[in-house]
């Protein structure tokens, strides 16, 4: 995607673009998917955050369960960290 705005726009113009996907959509001659790139910037990045939140609410669970977790910190103590059975 980088590589495509920067074809279309130019490194003087993308490093002006206010909303570089719009730009680049516009001055490829499509005004259509102007107006829907930046909902789908949103999408993306609400997938990605919900993404790192799954993966970081998991790693001191299995860290729980197989006793590699620091006691000496108050919230893993809470997990009563214990080695595996």
């Amino acid at each position: 995607m980088a590589i495509a705005v920067l074809t279309v726009l130019g490194p003087h113009r993308l490093g002006e673009a206010a909303a570089p996907l719009s730009d680049a959509a516009r001055a490829a001659g499509a005004d259509w998917p102007a107006p829907v790139v930046p909902a789908g910037a949103a999408v993306a990045a609400l997938v990605s955050l919900l993404a790192q939140i799954l993966g970081v609410s998991r790693t001191p669970l299995a860290m729980a369960a197989t006793g590699t977790c620091p006691t000496s910190w108050p919230p893993f103590t809470a997990l009563q960290c214990a080695a595996p059975r």
